[in-house]
């Protein structure tokens, strides 16, 4: 009877962080900290858009770009490396916060979501 009640208990807890969208392991970034936390060293910061999202310009500091609507996603995020900080950004978070949350709980630990993504920048965007 115990061992049901930590499943359900754990079952629980995992629907309660995907309704939240990030898990507690991501932390979230402010847009007025991006420069700062893209110039230490280690960090990449990852725009997770669609390809035609990206032709439309990108954040200058973007080096990675992983679509999460793509059916390859899971297998190019796991070919990065989980020692390096990870900014990653979407259009408005909702997207990057799942992606973040995918990294947080496959062995990344240092992982930020960029607070209202791209739609939220008030730099210059960078074009391909």
């Amino acid at each position: 009877m115990i061992k049901v009640k930590q499943v359900i208990l754990t079952a629980l807890m995992a629907i309660t962080l995907a309704a939240c969208g990030q898990s507690s392991n991501v932390k979230t970034l402010k847009q007025k900290e991006l420069n700062a936390k893209a110039n230490e060293e280690n960090v990449v910061v990852i725009d997770v858009r669609t390809p035609s999202e990206i032709q439309e310009g990108f954040i200058p500091q973007a080096t990675a770009f992983v679509d999460y609507t793509s059916a390859s996603f899971q297998t190019e995020v796991q070919k990065l490396d989980t020692s390096k900080t990870y900014v990653v950004y979407c259009r408005s978070g909702g997207r990057s916060a799942k992606a973040a949350s995918f990294m947080a709980s496959h062995g990344f630990s240092k992982v930020y979501n960029l607070e209202g993504g791209i739609n939220n920048y008030s730099g210059t965007l960078k074009q391909q």
